[in-house]
């Protein structure tokens, strides 16, 4: 009998194999190494904003930092002053992560992977709905 191994993102699949990949992986590193959790929410969230500026054909260049790409998203007011908070919350997080020697705690993970799934969800209710 083969047991189909699920996931807390499993539903961002029939968007984006590749998203739901990296937050498969976002799951399965919270509690082994909170660092890489964090780090690669950044990258996450960046993927998502990226994807969310192709739909709503809001031009960006390469080089636009992931600030600046969320300032595009709020001033459209493509998302909710909460949805903004979360998206920066990870942002910061994932920038310290990235360049702080210290331990980090897997509540600082947990505290960002909260914030992903108020992501997550704005992204399936508002910009991709079917």
């Amino acid at each position: 009998m083969s047991q189909q191994q699920t996931y807390f993102y499993k539903f961002l699949e029939p968007l984006s194999k590749e998203l739901a990949y990296v937050a498969r992986e976002l799951e399965n590193s919270i509690f082994t190494s909170p660092r890489t959790m964090l780090t690669h929410a950044r990258t996450f969230i960046e993927a998502i904003v990226e994807k969310v500026l192709v739909i709503e054909k809001l031009p960006f260049e390469t080089f636009t930092s992931l600030a600046e790409k969320l300032d595009m998203l709020d001033n459209q007011e493509l998302i909710s002053d909460d949805v903004r908070n979360a998206f920066h919350q990870i942002r910061m997080t994932g920038n310290k992560a990235a360049h702080d020697v210290r331990q980090f705690r897997y509540s600082e993970a947990l505290l960002s992977w909260e914030a992903l799934h108020m992501i997550g969800k704005m992204v399936c209710r508002s910009v991709w709905p079917n």
